[in-house]
């Protein structure tokens, strides 16, 4: 970029990865793999882009997670990766704080995109212990993160520096509530019919010949045509 235009006015760094594991399963590789795409990345990226954004007052923008912000059950590299790009943005929008670079980071929730859509959660786990953070509104599409990363990059944003941003409608308003000794029943029947669909759904992909897929991310943050199509379910039960 610098080659062609001469300068960066402003660089995101985007790319990751997310997986679903029980602790005792995550192997090495596993573990590095998460640390070196979402952490490491985000360093080195971070320190090729500087001394050009600085140039020009530019803007470095992180993507980080809700995970970063609360811990959830069986994504334990995840939510330490993300939880270290949230505290690496505040640490860098400290260091040059005396100048007109700005930092900040966005931290979504369930985003549709592919890497949602294949997400697969292990056998074996305990659904109420996600009941916490399921979300309540449809999931994010792509255009919403964009559309904010536009603002963070804009001027009417100058004075946004050092901020973790969330767009995740909600979840992270709810970590008091995962956080509780109860869990909601509401919130746990909700779960088990999301995640007795998806099984559903993998069943009918593999009478198919398609690869059979475990209860997948919806479980966290359900679509909004999924929550539509629960709504008669959980009236039934009186969620």
């Amino acid at each position: 970029v610098v080659a062609d235009d001469g300068r960066v006015d402003v660089f995101g760094k985007i790319a990751g990865i997310a997986r679903s594991q029980h602790v005792p399963d995550v192997t090495e590789q596993d573990w590095d793999q998460m640390v070196a795409v979402n952490l490491s990345g985000v360093f080195w990226c971070a320190q090729a882009a500087i001394p050009h954004l600085l140039k020009v007052d530019g803007v470095l923008i992180n993507i980080a997670s809700n995970a970063g912000l609360m811990g959830q059950a069986y994504t334990v590299p995840y939510c330490a990766t993300k939880g270290a790009v949230v505290n690496m943005t505040r640490a860098l929008a400290m260091e040059y704080a005396k100048t007109g670079l700005r930092v900040n980071a966005i931290a979504p929730g369930a985003v549709q995109t592919p890497l949602v859509d294949n997400y697969q959660l292990p056998e074996e786990i305990d659904f109420s212990l996600m009941a916490g953070y399921i979300g309540l509104r449809e999931m994010s599409r792509p255009e919403d993160i964009a559309a904010f990363f536009a603002f963070l990059a804009s001027d009417e944003a100058r004075q946004v520096h050092g901020a973790i941003l969330s767009v995740d409608a909600g979840l992270t308003a709810a970590v008091l509530r995962a956080a509780s000794p109860t869990t909601s029943a509401a919130s746990a029947r909700i779960v088990r019919v999301v995640a007795a669909r998806s099984t559903l759904l993998g069943q009918l992909a593999q009478g198919r010949g398609q690869r059979r897929v475990q209860p997948v991310a919806n479980v966290t943050a359900p679509l909004g045509s999924l929550q539509a199509a629960l709504r008669p379910q959980l009236a039934a039960v009186g969620a």
